[in-house]
């Protein structure tokens, strides 16, 4: 403008401070660019660079070379709070690095200002935090080129290592991932006892609250938590703590179990890394302890089970064998008993039969009514007689059996003694008597052996109407079948089963006028099973029986033997025909029935009531006749306690010579039979048979005139 008062002229743009003749768009930017510099400059040298803005410039500058020489840092720094935490998050995540100078701050008390100059501290503290993730070397260099005012840049620093950092996060990744598909927790700290890596396994196992595992978490305060936690049991929480950290300091390997309150069970294996850190695997065995402790408590359960079972079965034991004891004790008394009864029964019997015996002597001089009379009499003696003499031997067997004493023997030797014994018995009846000659030998008590046979006989008589029976031996690859064959009734299938049993006799056979009393068969059971000897039978109805018992075959004796036989020896026996005969009985009714009977053989009998009796009819008899009684019959027990060979030892010492003795006897126990046999006498049984008292007393006087 130009109003003639003054010029306006350099009002013009392009007239501004000085006038230049140009177009104005190129005088604006030049004015445009010109401020801007000056701001910038103005701007640059009144504030300083962020870390972060360093880092980025540095990014887009250039790369390092490597080339440049690290120098010593300056005295002071100008890194702040904001700058490290930064740095930290590059490598290590904001997430972590916030959560981790939170606890940094809240554990020593530190405001950590964003623009506050980092104290030594905190830089210690992020050089820590900065080793979990890209090693201990790496982190040093990393913060001492931060603090560094010259020298290699932060951002040279952070691209030297940004491609390293790169391979570790990759590793690192990697390593999530796979702890991640592992079923147990895992975590791992490094040499300074912090937490550098772990599994969700791991916080789901220990049940850790939010935020409380992050990267940099000193593992003290981890077991802490769990120490209040109560997963370390009742020991001192503060010697627990240090002596786990021991352990990570030393790098020992360690094994333990921890129960947690809600009752899960963790196994807990540590084991040390090559570079001072250590890692931790925690398995949940919950299920397993739990099948441990159901498998103790099955165990202890049937340990508990056992004992009770075993304490059963002791009281069982205890009862059985108190049981047992009283069953002894009563079969002992029955012994007792029986033999007592035994006693009593037979001495009264003994002396009806004597006198039976007497009157059957003189039956024909009595009229048929009478000896009628006498044989029923003689017959119900006899009866009476088989009953308790069985009773006593099945007693005898079930409770005291004899020990069998096993000799080699022939056979034919024992037939002569069951014929001698049967053959009047079957003549009387009508039937035959066979006995088949043989040669064989045979391994067996001869006396039990003969017992079998003998009940043979007698069951085969009573049931043979006709015929006969016939005895024999069959060979049988290296044992004897003594066979007892009968032409008798037969026994039907359904009683075989029955007849070796007590009191079983045969069905339907009314006409039998001895049916017997089903005892003899049970008794050869017994002797069979004492001597290990095995019994048959084969019978058929209206045919017949065999019985037989099997024997071990023995090798004939070259030592010459006495095979003179029962009959033979009766035969050549000498007459009692004036002999005299001293009978020493505490009954009285016995001596009068054994007085007569001997009177009745011609003998001249002598009686006694005691030792002293008998002494004086001993005297009596040497000084009327000039000789001493031939033969002695002495009952075993007398008054006073006094036996039967006490009084035959008396009389022999005064008359100075063995007088031949027999003993008779209602006792049927082995003690008894054992001592005469040691005195070298003969032992009959009461009820006496007169036939077989006889036939001893012959016997015994023909081995005296041998002599």
């Amino acid at each position: 403008l130009n109003n003639g008062l003054f010029s306006v002229s350099w009002l013009r743009p392009e007239a501004l401070i000085f006038d230049v003749l140009a177009n104005p768009l190129t005088h604006g930017v030049m004015w445009s660019l010109g401020g801007n510099i000056v701001v910038f400059t103005v701007v640059s040298l009144l504030s300083r660079q962020t870390m972060i803005e360093r880092i980025q410039a540095r990014a887009f500058a250039g790369t390092t070379n490597g080339a440049r020489k690290v120098l010593a840092p300056s005295a002071g720094h100008d890194i702040t709070n904001a700058d490290l935490r930064s740095l930290a998050e590059r490598f290590l995540g904001a997430q972590n690095v916030e959560r981790s100078f939170l606890e940094f701050s809240q554990s020593t008390g530190l405001e950590l200002s964003p623009s506050a100059q980092a104290n030594r501290h905190l830089l210690q503290f992020t050089e820590r935090l900065l080793a979990g993730a890209i090693g201990a070397s790496s982190a040093r260099v990393v913060i001492t080129t931060a603090l560094r005012k010259t020298g290699m840049e932060i951002g040279d620093v952070v691209v030297l290592l940004d491609e390293t950092s790169q391979a570790i996060r990759f590793n690192r990744n990697l390593l999530e991932a796979t702890l991640e598909n592992i079923t147990p927790g895992v975590s791992a700290v490094d040499a300074s006892q912090r937490l550098i890596g772990w599994n969700s396994r791991y916080e789901e196992l220990m049940n850790y609250p939010d935020g409380a595992v992050h990267v940099g978490k000193p593992v003290a305060e981890l077991m802490r938590y769990n120490a209040e936690q109560g997963r370390i049991g009742d020991t001192d929480v503060k010697q627990a703590i240090e002596k786990r950290l021991r352990h990570l300091r030393a790098g020992t390997a360690h094994n333990s179990q921890s129960t947690f309150i809600d009752g899960k069970v963790i196994e807990i294996r540590g084991q040390p890394m090559p570079d001072g850190g250590f890692v931790t695997t925690y398995t949940d065995i919950t299920e397993f302890k739990a099948g441990e402790a159901a498998l103790v408590e099955a165990k202890a359960m049937l340990e508990q089970r056992v004992e009770h079972r075993t304490a059963e079965l002791h009281d069982a034991m205890v009862a059985l064998q108190r049981a047992k004891a009283e069953a002894e004790d009563a079969n002992t008394s029955k012994t007792k008993f029986f033999a007592a009864a035994a006693h009593d029964l037979l001495q009264p019997l003994n002396a009806a039969k004597l006198f039976a015996a007497v009157l059957k002597e003189h039956r024909g001089e009595m009229p048929k009514k009478q000896r009628e009379l006498a044989g029923r009499i003689e017959s119900g003696l006899l009866a009476v007689e088989d009953l308790l003499s069985a009773i006593l031997d099945i007693s005898r067997l079930d409770i005291s059996a004899p020990e069998p004493k096993l000799e080699n023997s022939p056979v034919a030797e024992l037939f002569d003694v069951l014929k001698g014994q049967f053959a009047q018995g079957f003549k009387e009846q009508g039937l035959k008597l066979r006995f088949a000659r043989t040669s064989l030998w045979v391994d067996s008590d001869p006396a039990l052996l003969r017992r079998i046979l003998q009940n043979f006989i007698s069951n085969a008589r009573r049931y043979t109407r006709s015929g006969g029976v016939l005895i024999g031996c069959r060979r049988r690859s290296g044992s004897v079948a003594i066979q007892v064959i009968d032409t008798g009734v037969g026994i039907a299938t359904a009683d075989q089963e029955i007849v070796f049993e007590e009191f079983k006799r045969l069905r339907g056979d009314d006409k039998s006028t001895d049916r017997g009393l089903g005892l003899g068969l049970a008794i050869v059971v017994r002797i069979a099973r004492l001597l290990a000897h095995k019994i048959t039978m084969h019978s058929e109805v209206g045919k017949g029986s065999i019985f037989e018992v099997v024997v071990p075959r023995a090798q004939s004796s070259k030592a010459k033997r006495k095979t003179t036989g029962y009959t033979e020896r009766r035969r050549s026996s000498t007459s009692l025909n004036g002999q005299f005969v001293l009978c020493i009985d505490n009954e009285q009714d016995i001596l009068e029935g054994m007085g007569q009977l001997l009177e009745n053989w011609g003998a001249q009998p002598l009686i006694a009531t005691n030792v002293n009796a008998a002494i004086e009819q001993l005297q009596a008899t040497r000084d009327n006749h000039g000789e001493y009684p031939t033969i002695l019959l002495v009952d075993y027990h007398l008054d006073d306690s006094v036996t039967g060979v006490d009084v035959i030892r008396t009389l022999r010492e005064h008359a100075g010579l063995r007088i031949p003795a027999i003993v008779v006897t209602a006792d049927y126990t082995g003690e008894v039979l054992k001592e005469v046999r040691e005195m070298g006498d003969s032992i009959l049984h009461k009820p006496i048979k007169p036939a077989a008292l006889r036939a001893l007393m012959t016997r015994v006087l023909s081995r005296r005139n041998v002599a």
